[in-house]
């Protein structure tokens, strides 16, 4: 069978028929992500046979689009690891003991917001700072009466904040590569138009549903510090594993080597501090902690059961499967065609802006992932950008929009990831994340200075 090109009426038809499929397996019937990616993928691949490409053909895309991210499936495998680590020596606990002293219950959701904004911009990582910081938060929200959804919804509005600006941000710095900007702090100064805005937007949000409930009680704190208290050994030798993250990070290490370096200093602390033997740490790092909490408490067994390598497996899983899609997807065109034909029929600025921002966020959605996206988008909207003069900033924070996917598509890694840390469901909270769609605005009403048609970049 003689390959043949793909129409623009096939490349929007297969794409509706995977989001649907998608959207009706993961929500509406809410099967597992992973079959309906994978049922999706069969879905493609068929339709790439039907095209003329061989079976050859179509395993060397799959395992193509795998190999994109082999490093994100180490670096997923260690923040597992790293977040079991701090669980042992203490770290995880020492941090619920800090909150528990400084946070008041009646402004619970704005401090929640406003800490993992600050957390995130700190490390730039989304993931980390939502499985540390944004889990203890989560945590002693329990003991008071406060909304889950709304919760859930700041941090992880808080914790996407400081990915998207922190220069030492894996994501702010792809954005930035792929839109052609020579300095990471073009791309932030951009970047702030939209998501500082956006930010003080959704803290006044949360701090005017905090004003209006005056009956979430208070937090149990003593009660909560005596059953920690007796899991662990509490001394300031156990902020050592986030010391020395924080200090490799500032070096611009790699993100795996300061995950590791960081790792190995948790495990040494708990091996140390915590007395746990080498036997146990192995057993934690690649279980968790669960079989190893004293307390027969509920709640506290429920949070300290975090962590390890095995608790990734549904997010590994997810990025196999939906980068096996991408590179299918990726590789026929399928997206390229439908931009393309999109951007035939714009002519404004703004709304080149907004299609570039919606298909970033899209791409998330139809490959799972947010690296397809920004590199889908950087290529075919970098000549409608230069040829509206609109700034390369502007290019880099449209593509730092693709990250706000994980929490509107539960299929996705970023969706499935958040939903194994809190236990709730992408399609229960994520009307709740309010500094997304502010950021949107924001990204709309900030265009930047523009540049004469087919200029140089102007700044911002």
């Amino acid at each position: 069978m003689n390959r043949r090109d793909i129409t623009v009426v096939q490349a929007v038809g297969i794409l509706a028929a995977i989001l649907l499929i998608l959207f009706g397996g993961c929500v509406s019937f809410k099967l597992n992500s992973q079959v309906v990616l994978a049922c999706c993928t069969v879905l493609t691949a068929l339709f790439a046979k039907i095209k003329g490409y061989s079976v050859d053909e179509i395993e060397k895309m799959a395992v193509e689009g795998i190999r994109t991210v082999a490093i994100a499936l180490i670096i997923n495998i260690c923040i597992g690891m790293l977040i079991s680590a701090w669980i042992a020596s203490g770290t995880f606990s020492f941090f619920i003991l800090l909150c528990l002293r400084l946070a008041e219950p009646r402004f619970f959701l704005v401090e929640t917001f406003i800490c993992c904004c600050i957390f995130s911009a700190l490390i730039g990582s989304c993931w980390i700072c939502a499985g540390t910081v944004g889990l203890a938060l989560f945590f002693i929200s329990q003991t008071i009466q406060i909304n889950p959804y709304l919760l859930v919804g700041a941090i992880a509005g808080g914790s996407r904040f400081g990915a998207c600006i922190s220069p030492i941000s894996d994501s702010a710095n792809i954005s930035r590569l792929l839109s052609g900007l020579d300095d990471i702090y073009t791309h932030i100064r951009g970047t702030l138009l939209a998501v500082l805005p956006g930010a003080a937007a959704a803290s006044a949000i949360y701090f005017l549903l905090d004003l209006g409930n005056q009956n979430r009680g208070v937090l149990d704190s003593l009660y909560l510090e005596e059953a920690l208290n007796r899991e662990f050994n509490h001394h300031i030798i156990t902020l050592l594993p986030v010391l020395v993250l924080c200090i490799l990070i500032y070096l611009r290490r790699s993100t795996l080597t300061c995950l590791i370096a960081s790792i190995s200093v948790g495990g040494s602390v708990a091996v140390l501090f915590q007395k746990r033997s080498l036997w146990e740490l192995s057993d934690i790092l690649f279980h968790g902690y669960g079989s190893y909490i004293q307390s027969e408490d509920p709640l506290l067994r429920n949070l300290l059961s975090r962590g390890g390598i095995s608790s990734m497996a549904n997010v590994l899983f997810t990025l196999v499967i939906g980068m096996s899609l991408s590179g299918i997807l990726t590789h026929m065109g399928i997206l390229k065609q439908i931009v393309n034909a999109v951007l035939q029929h714009v002519k404004s600025a703004r709304i080149v802006v907004f299609c570039s921002m919606f298909f970033s966020i899209l791409g998330y959605g139809a490959t799972g992932d947010s690296q397809p996206a920004k590199v889908l988008v950087s290529n075919a909207f970098s000549t409608a950008y230069e040829e509206q003069g609109l700034s390369k900033a502007v290019l880099s924070r449209s593509l730092e929009m693709s990250g706000f996917g994980e929490g509107m598509f539960p299929w996705t890694v970023g969706g499935v990831y958040l939903s194994s840390l809190f236990g709730i469901p992408v399609n229960q909270y994520w009307y709740c994340i309010f500094f997304y769609y502010f950021a949107m605005l924001f990204h709309l009403i900030f265009l930047g200075k523009t540049a004469p048609p087919l200029g140089k970049e102007a700044e911002v």
